[in-house]
């Protein structure tokens, strides 16, 4: 956070931090300062004073003891520098072996920017004239140097070349579990093959930044730059007064990007599972999505009242949570003799998640070749429908099997007869039959009606996952002196601490399948249809 204060007869333009390092190592030695933007003013005020924040976690002096200056900008172009400040950089903390080895390499090829040898671009060389017909006749031949680049660039961009090869020598040892990380690396090596110059090696400096990223936070990597782009925006807008109107776009915007991060850092913690070791609590603070609500509320609410100054702190204050969440899964603690019941419990759930992953596979692939039906009914009518049905007929069978698959993994997780799955089946078998027959017609009116029984069987399914949960949830809130809410709180004020935010939860797994229901509600990569069940699915139960 830097607060500083400028002044000029014809209004403050811009404003930008200009960093060098001080005691740089070698390969800095004559490198430029490194610019960063400040939120200027709107309306080039002739006096402005504030205090902005500047994020610093990527910047290519981070760990350094650095000079900064505060450069403004008036509206002539013309300059002033303020006095300079010393202090040190913080380096942003990552604690996944593949970060660090990101961020380690990244950071030879920021700390040597020193040029590259130049190219030797073409040689000549001279010879007689074969036939000897004239002694002072000579050939002249040119030949280009076609050694690659990197081997002119200096040593922290030829060392930083190798620690990639290294590293991704051998991705098939499975080191490499999300092979997002592998692919990173290899682009930054890809970017250094191309390079140059000095100044080409930036590109190959920011693919290991978002690389690293990607492996301490996994998919959340995306949504968390989304999410601060957006903050970045708001707080722009803000600061420069917009109107009323652009603030709630922006705050629509802040809701759905908030959400996205969310569901991105929840999908993570089923992904990891538990906690191996207990972990101390105590410093913790437990947030639900309805506070976090309640906060963008209240900055909209200020913005509106023309409190802008509140808005920028409370929006500050939000952002601090977000960039500093943490979401992990309660592991389930029992006493003796009820861990045999507990695993049994567990492996019936899995199941019947599982099965729900399969019938929503299902639905956006019967979806899909509905429309697909659909298309080819319009366009080639039913007469010459019959060598592309025999293919949607294939198509069809197999999602039937697929739908039968789910129905054999929901059995086995303890589900109750499902009328309106079997009564899917069965559509999808005129289905496949009218297909089988060139009805396109009799094809389509088949899938519709295996779609809505889809969707029926699919919210008898989760109510009977939400049932179990709560049922779960019950039972740990018993043992442990009172019954709570899947966010850790006492339901009646158990604690006599009404609606304050708890310092520990107790996540329930009928939390867990609400929120990976949402998630995929808001995976771009899912057939829209699926996508559209999957939010009114959430409409009847979210509030539950």
């Amino acid at each position: 956070t830097l607060a500083w204060r400028a002044a000029d007869d014809f209004g403050v333009r811009r404003l930008y931090m200009r960093v060098r390092p001080i005691n740089p190592p070698r390969g800095l030695a004559r490198a430029d300062a490194v610019d960063t933007e400040i939120e200027a003013p709107a309306g080039d005020p002739r006096e402005a004073e504030a205090e902005s924040i500047v994020d610093l976690a990527a910047h290519p002096y981070a760990g350094m003891e650095v000079e900064a200056r505060i450069v403004a900008e008036d509206a002539l172009g013309q300059q002033g520098v303020s006095e300079p400040m010393r202090f040190k950089i913080p380096e942003k903390l990552f604690l996944q072996p593949l970060a660090q080895a990101a961020i380690e390499i990244r950071r030879h090829i920021l700390t040597d920017r020193r040029a590259y040898r130049p190219a030797r671009r073409e040689r000549a060389r001279f010879m007689q004239d074969p036939a000897g017909q004239r002694a002072d006749t000579r050939i002249e031949v040119r030949d280009y140097e076609r050694r690659p680049a990197l081997r002119r660039a200096p040593e922290g961009i030829q060392r930083a070349a190798r620690l990639i090869d290294a590293l991704t020598m051998a991705p098939e040892d499975g080191y490499f579990r999300d092979m997002a990380v592998f692919l990173g690396l290899r682009l930054a090596r890809s970017e250094l093959d191309l390079a140059q110059e000095i100044e080409d090696t930036g590109i190959a400096a920011d693919t290991l930044w978002r690389t690293a990223l990607r492996a301490e936070y996994g998919g959340a990597a995306d949504t968390r730059r989304a999410l601060e782009e957006i903050q970045r925006q708001l707080a722009e807008a803000l600061a420069q007064g917009a109107p009323p109107e652009k603030i709630r776009q922006l705050m629509e915007a802040l809701r759905q990007a908030t959400e996205n991060y969310m569901q991105a850092l929840v999908q993570e913690a089923l992904r990891n599972g538990p906690p191996e070791t207990a972990e101390d609590t105590e410093d913790q603070t437990s947030l639900s999505q309805r506070d976090i609500e309640e906060m963008m509320r209240e900055v909209q609410r200020l913005a509106e009242q023309g409190r802008t100054a509140e808005a920028q702190q409370m929006l500050q204050q939000l952002s601090q949570i977000l960039n500093n969440m943490d979401v992990r899964l309660a592991e389930s603690q029992s006493g003796d003799g009820e861990g045999g019941g507990e695993q049994g419990q567990g492996e019936q759930n899995q199941r019947m998640q599982q099965s729900m992953d399969q019938l929503s596979r299902s639905m956006g692939e019967q979806r899909a070749l509905n429309n697909d039906t659909q298309q080819q009914q319009g366009g080639r009518g039913q007469n010459e429908g019959g060598q592309g049905a025999a293919e949607l007929a294939q198509r069809q069978g197999e999602i039937r099997r697929g739908l039968a698959e789910a129905q054999r993994m929901a059995d086995e997780g303890g589900s109750a007869p499902n009328q309106s799955l079997r009564e899917a089946g069965q559509a999808m078998r005129r289905a496949e039959e009218a297909l089988r027959r060139g009805d396109l017609e009799g094809a389509s009116a088949a899938q519709e009606a295996a779609l809505e029984s889809m969707r029926e069987g699919a919210d008898t399914l989760a109510a009977e996952m939400r049932e179990r949960g709560r049922e779960g949830q019950g039972e740990r809130g018993e043992e442990s002196g009172g019954a709570r809410d899947p966010l850790g709180r006492a339901i009646g004020g158990a604690d006599g601490e009404g609606d304050s935010v708890p310092s520990t939860s107790d996540p329930a797994r009928a939390r867990e399948i609400f929120d990976e229901i949402r998630r995929r509600a808001q995976d771009a990569n899912r057939p829209e249809a699926e996508r559209e069940y999957l939010r009114r699915l959430l409409d009847r139960f979210g509030e539950s």
